[in-house]
């Protein structure tokens, strides 16, 4: 944000382990595709052919404190990617996800004192 002044925000991503091109949601009974790529049967490509998506996970949110109060925003419209890599990414929704968390930040701290 200091080196743009024109962006609201800046979010953490990663490279999901899932591809949202290859997934469907149920529509009078049948398959329909979730989101549409522009790639002839998406979901019969390898993933390296369909676009390359990113997933939010939440490490890393900052916003300009007038987007928040003035524009009633979390993000705002210009919002910047902090990349991550997909390995440190957890969504915590459950305990399962929690251990998952705790295993990742052992191996980080593990490599950081490496």
């Amino acid at each position: 944000l200091i080196d743009n002044a024109g962006a609201d925000s800046v979010r953490s991503v990663c490279i999901p382990p899932n591809n949202p091109f290859k997934m469907w949601k149920i529509v009078d009974g049948r398959l329909v595709p979730l989101v549409e790529s522009g790639v002839r049967e998406q979901y019969n490509q390898p993933r390296q052919v369909l676009p390359t998506v990113y997933w939010q996970i939440g490490a890393l949110d900052v916003t300009r404190p007038h987007v928040i109060l003035d524009k009633g925003s979390m993000t705002g419209d210009i919002v910047l990617p902090a990349v991550m890599e997909t390995e440190h990414a957890v969504d915590i929704d459950d305990i399962h996800a929690l251990r998952i968390a705790e295993d990742v930040c052992r191996r980080f701290c593990l490599e950081a004192a490496l």
